[in-house]
């Protein structure tokens, strides 16, 4: 029944680039060399920007990130080619950046949401949304295992890693930026990951939510009962959504 089933689920803030599952070995990175070119308009934008940050957290710092310069696919259709370019955060706070949204699936069915805190909302945006990471190098997969470790304390190897797609969100849902979305397959139950979260070295900032990802409660909440778990992104919804259902069962109008 459900596999037969098509959820569609508009919103006007997020364009959905790429649709389809990849296992990580054919995802390739490629990192373009040399001095990235910005114009006069886009540096005033960009020190405008990073000056009304400072003045909202004195503390921020420029730190690395990398940024989507193109994506294609193999002429054969397998493989998802992203081209890349190093960057940090003050100029992504106007160019953007390419990010990682986290989809932690426990071995006993459930999706760990997070509610941010008030720092990380200010430029992701606000509501109940999957977790994420901000890689500050093209080895991206690498990140996220050490996030993981760092974040949740729990120990994933890349076997459990797939990507789902990638997508771009545009203000005023969030700082314009690019996301690969990435499904992380635990052997942990929602209860484990939880105990280990509270011990983790460097422990990712919000609360964990459990989300059972059952059918009847993805369709349920996505369409019925958006506010049970507080506001919920759209994106994060579709993301939880195709996390379940797969590449035929979700689409996004």
């Amino acid at each position: 029944m459900y596999a037969e089933t098509t959820l569609r689920f508009s919103d006007p803030l997020v364009q959905i680039l790429v649709d389809r599952s990849f296992s990580i070995d054919d995802v390739v990175f490629t990192e373009k060399g040399g001095a990235t070119l910005i114009d006069p308009n886009q540096q005033a934008r960009i020190e405008a920007s990073w000056q009304d940050v400072l003045a909202k957290n004195p503390k921020a710092f420029a730190g690395a990130t990398v940024r989507l310069d193109g994506f294609q696919f193999s002429d054969d259709g397998a493989r998802l080619l992203l081209d890349v370019v190093s960057s940090d955060y003050k100029q992504g706070m106007v160019l953007g950046w390419l990010g990682v949204a986290m989809i932690p699936i426990t071995s006993d069915g459930f999706v760990a949401l997070q509610a941010p805190v008030a720092s990380i909302a200010a430029t992701v945006g606000g509501g109940i949304r999957v977790p994420g990471c901000t890689p500050p190098h093209p080895r991206f997969f690498h990140h996220i295992v050490q996030e993981m470790l760092e974040e949740f304390g729990v120990t994933v190897g890349f076997s459990q890693l797939k990507v789902l797609g990638l997508v771009q969100v545009s203000p005023p849902a969030a700082k314009y930026h690019h996301t690969l979305v990435v499904m992380v397959s635990l052997k942990e139950t929602i209860g484990e990951l939880k105990v280990s979260w509270e011990k983790a070295e460097d422990k990712w900032e919000g609360e964990v939510l459990p989300f059972q990802l059952t059918p009847n409660n993805v369709i349920q909440v996505m369409f019925c009962e958006r506010d049970k778990y507080g506001p919920v992104t759209p994106l994060s919804l579709y993301l939880v959504a195709r996390a379940r259902f797969g590449d035929f069962g979700v689409s996004v109008h």
